[in-house]
């Protein structure tokens, strides 16, 4: 990776610590929360975030993060993709047989421990039914609309 990305790119993906390893090493970067600096324009409103099973990648690192320090409610159903999960594939062809491959190239975790496997799972759960599709309703919005309003007990 380090040859075919250069250490421009690599550094700027994995960081330097990662170039000046070994191949083959493991790097870890720990993540230490801070609180952001005061906004007089900051929203501090009650907050829904509507989740499901397709919700993934980026976006299931947001659900989590906001899980996990309280920022929203999370509403609809569990993530599919486990919150301890890969990711950063890095893909490529080898040069003689033309085998396309990818593999991943990082671990996240949760900021909280939890059982192997498990998805970010909502504060209210919501499924959404195919006569709701059908029909045109989404249940999983009018819940978190509610959950704002104050209709849904927490």
């Amino acid at each position: 990776m380090k040859a075919a990305y250069g250490k421009a790119k690599y550094v700027d993906v994995y960081g330097i610590d990662a170039w000046n390893a070994k191949n083959g090493a493991l790097i870890t970067d720990p993540v230490k929360p801070r609180r952001p600096s005061p906004n007089p324009l900051r929203y501090h409103g009650k907050v829904s975030l509507l989740i499901g099973p397709g919700t993934f990648s980026s976006a299931m690192a947001c659900a989590v993060a906001a899980k996990d320090f309280g920022l929203a409610t999370l509403v609809g159903e569990a993530t599919i993709e486990p919150v301890d999960s890969n990711g950063g594939v890095f893909s490529g062809v080898t040069p003689h047989t033309k085998l396309e491959f990818g593999f991943p190239t990082q671990f996240w975790y949760g900021p909280k421990p939890r059982p192997a496997g498990q998805g970010v799972i909502p504060d209210i759960i919501v499924k959404t039914t195919a006569s709701d599709i059908a029909n045109h309703r989404d249940p999983v919005l009018l819940a978190a609309v509610a959950q704002i309003l104050g209709m849904v007990p927490m």
